[in-house]
């Protein structure tokens, strides 16, 4: 009996047979697919994260820019010229009418956005868009005490991500449904509201 077994050991070589290679490439490639899984969606997720708060950050600057033009809203309506109070001068005489509002609009100098100041690369000869901006940002005023307290709302769409957008669009998407809402199957939103007093510094 131990004759026999030394001699089925000696017969032996050292190493792996193929079903232990087989299966140990099949482990490592498991591992390596949840690998590449994982930097996907963690890459994926880093870039919605850096949209969202380069979204958040152009809000608020507009958000900003309003409640420092509302230092030159000191009596009525005259207060608020094209020169003086660009964005809030949307509103006009409706600063004196409690319900009145701007609906969604584009802020006067900047309608399309891009990762550094956020707009849109214009041919200054021509007009033409030589390329689009990444975020769309639009505003909206609405009386709620007549010539004392506004709401304000800054919102910023941007599409998401696999969406075929227009390779040459040139101002905010169009809204769809009621009330100028974006459609949220193709674009992210970050909306922000404030209240703006008058003379509110």
């Amino acid at each position: 009996m131990t004759a026999i077994a030394s001699a089925g050991r000696v017969g032996r070589t050292g190493g792996f047979t193929l079903v232990e290679v087989m299966a140990a490439i099949l482990v490592f490639g498991v591992g390596l697919l949840g690998i590449v899984a994982l930097h996907i969606v963690a890459r994926k997720g880093n870039t919605s994260a850096q949209n969202l708060t380069a979204a958040t950050s152009i809000a608020e600057h507009w958000m900003e820019r309003l409640d420092t033009e509302s230092t030159m809203w000191n009596s009525g309506p005259g207060d608020l010229t094209s020169t003086a109070a660009p964005m809030m001068s949307a509103l006009g005489a409706g600063v004196s009418t409690v319900g009145s509002s701007t609906g969604w609009v584009a802020p006067p100098e900047n309608p399309l956005l891009n990762r550094e100041m956020r707009q849109a690369d214009v041919d200054s000869s021509s007009g033409a868009l030589l390329s689009p901006g990444d975020y769309c940002t639009q505003y909206r005023l609405t009386t709620l005490v007549a010539d004392q307290l506004l709401r304000a709302e800054v919102r910023i769409t941007w599409w998401k991500e696999g969406v075929q957008r227009p390779s040459n669009w040139a101002s905010c998407p169009a809204p769809s449904g009621a009330g100028g809402n974006p459609d949220i199957t193709k674009l992210h939103m970050v909306t922000l509201s404030s209240t703006i007093w008058r003379n509110g510094l």
